[in-house]
């Protein structure tokens, strides 16, 4: 005589959060979701499937206030009790500012030889750094490249004495021309 006997699981998986149930994330930074654990009383922890949340938080590209929800399943379908992380997405305090002429200072002027050009930008951008004459030529090319804050020494003894144009172009948000004088 034979006996079988089915075991039947009834019991659902029990899941916890890992961290906090509130996470501050600031805006465009990306989201460390550091997700939950699950256990069940038959089934291995990588047999338990994570549910889709069916909370509001798609990305942190606009503040504001967000939730996702945890939900694990065994292979037996029983389901763990719904828990839910919420996401302030915070205000940047690095968000990107304009760039304004403000961002460039040059001196001395008038000068004789060595022209210090500063560069003092709220975030890296790609900055060209020209001098022009009063034809419109590019008499050098000081810098071309991605800057945030920087100091240039340029040596302008080489050129003749007269009116020069610095072009300042970040990128494709702004162009600037600064005149100096220099004398001999």
């Amino acid at each position: 005589m034979v006996i079988t006997i089915d075991v039947v699981d009834r019991v659902a998986p029990e899941i916890e959060l890992i961290g906090t149930t509130l996470i501050t994330v600031e805006r465009w930074l990306g989201l460390d979701d550091p997700g939950v654990n699950g256990r069940d009383n038959y089934y291995a922890v990588e047999d338990l499937t994570l549910l889709p949340s069916t909370g509001t938080y798609m990305n942190t590209q606009e503040v504001g206030l967000y939730s996702i929800t945890y939900q694990v399943e065994d292979p037996s379908g029983n389901k763990s009790a719904i828990l839910t992380r919420f996401i302030y997405v915070a205000e940047s305090t690095s968000s990107i500012k304009e760039v304004s002429e403000e961002n460039f200072s040059y001196y001395p002027n008038p000068v004789s030889d060595v022209l210090n050009i500063e560069i003092s930008m709220p975030a890296y951008k790609h900055v060209h750094i020209s001098i022009f004459n009063t034809l419109g030529e590019q008499v050098m090319n000081v810098n071309e490249g991605v800057v945030m804050n920087e100091l240039y020494q340029v040596n302008v003894s080489n050129l003749a004495a007269g009116i020069y144009y610095i072009r300042f172009n970040v990128g494709e948000d702004a162009e600037f021309n600064k005149k100096f004088i220099l004398t001999k």
